[in-house]
């Protein structure tokens, strides 16, 4: 069966204007309090000065050639990390890239500080596709007629927060579905950040096409990070990712352990060293066979204290994607397959 696309090159047009899905605010990044007393959270800022972010040769419509593009695993990881400026690109790059889609969160999550309702006493809630994280919540909503929702708290600086949302393609009525769950302190700038996020081309049944698994944490102002991320078509993991390293500065450095199922070299896990100064260039000119490390016994020092991170954190299987939409809130009466909260 051939692959679907995993990025924008072939992955078909994935855009909707953020301003339609987010009701309350324009689009952009945005600040200040909500009507719980929820601080929002910068992800798109945030997500760039904590998570690596490459440059781009040209623009995102310049021809992709010379196998520089979907099936390429290198390409795939440029994608997912490479820059967003949404005045350039808004048209262009599809939320298969991290930045893109934490745009858009970013807005969807102030909308609804200022919608949330306050419960009468903190509880643990769940998110639809539940991280494990367990945490409780001080106020809620359920927006069906905006096909949203979100649970939130504000601890002295830190805030806390579960988005989860269906936005529709008007061209061809594909549906994507992502759920979201972050924590930040405003002021130490850590931030974690757990989300599922797949793409149902055919809304007849409940299979998800495309899917994304990813973690990251980290601090915006360190720029160390550490970031999971598997990829997936209908069936399979087709590329997976550890990473963990310094995003930013001169003489800084990340790791990543990667594996696909591209068939150009990373049929088992390999290693790939990178410097913070890495753009679109440094990946597409990566010389697997010579570059890349079999052993993270072999790796370089500049990467040494990274190594116990990136080798024993496993990658995110099958079973951890979202693949069917079932598989939210799982055993829940009146809720299950939907991305509203059980409260």
């Amino acid at each position: 069966m051939k692959k679907k696309a995993l990025v924008s090159a072939v992955f078909g047009p994935v855009m909707i204007v953020a301003c339609v899905l987010l009701v309350v605010h324009g689009c952009g990044q945005t600040g200040g309090g909500g009507s719980a007393g929820i601080q929002s959270i910068s992800f798109y800022s945030v997500g760039a000065s904590t998570t690596p972010v490459f440059d781009p040769l040209a623009s995102a419509s310049a021809a992709i050639s010379g196998g520089w593009g979907s099936g390429n695993t290198m390409y795939a990881l440029y994608y997912t990390l490479r820059e967003y400026v949404n005045s350039r690109d808004g048209g262009t790059i599809d939320r298969a890239n991290l930045y893109r889609l934490l745009y858009d969160v970013e807005t969807l999550f102030s909308a609804m500080t200022h919608q949330v309702v306050a419960l009468p006493s903190a509880e643990v809630i769940a998110p639809p596709f539940d991280f494990g994280n367990n945490l409780a919540y001080s106020a809620a909503l359920n927006n069906e007629t905006e096909k949203m929702a979100a649970a939130m708290t504000q601890e002295g600086n830190v805030t806390k927060g579960i988005v989860s949302w269906i936005w529709t393609e008007s061209s061809d009525g594909h549906k994507e579905y992502g759920v979201l769950e972050a924590v930040m302190d405003q002021s130490t700038k850590d931030i974690t950040v757990d989300f599922v996020f797949s793409v149902d081309y055919t809304p007849g049944d409940t299979t998800c096409d495309y899917n994304n698994r990813t973690h990251i944490s980290g601090n915006s102002d360190t720029h160390a990070f550490q970031f999971v991320q598997t990829l997936g078509n209908t069936g399979e993991a087709v590329t997976q990712l550890v990473g963990k390293g310094v995003s930013r500065g001169a003489g800084n450095y990340f790791l990543f352990k990667v594996q696909s199922s591209n068939g150009d070299g990373f049929g088992s896990p390999l290693y790939v060293v990178l410097s913070a100064e890495a753009d679109e260039a440094t990946l597409k000119n990566f010389d697997v066979s010579a570059e890349a490390y079999s052993s993270a016994a072999s790796l370089p020092a500049s990467v040494a204290s990274y190594v116990n991170y990136v080798e024993n954190t496993p990658f995110f299987a099958w079973s951890d994607l979202l693949v069917d939409l079932n598989d939210l809130n799982r055993g829940i009466t009146g809720k299950q397959g939907t991305i509203y909260l059980n409260y």
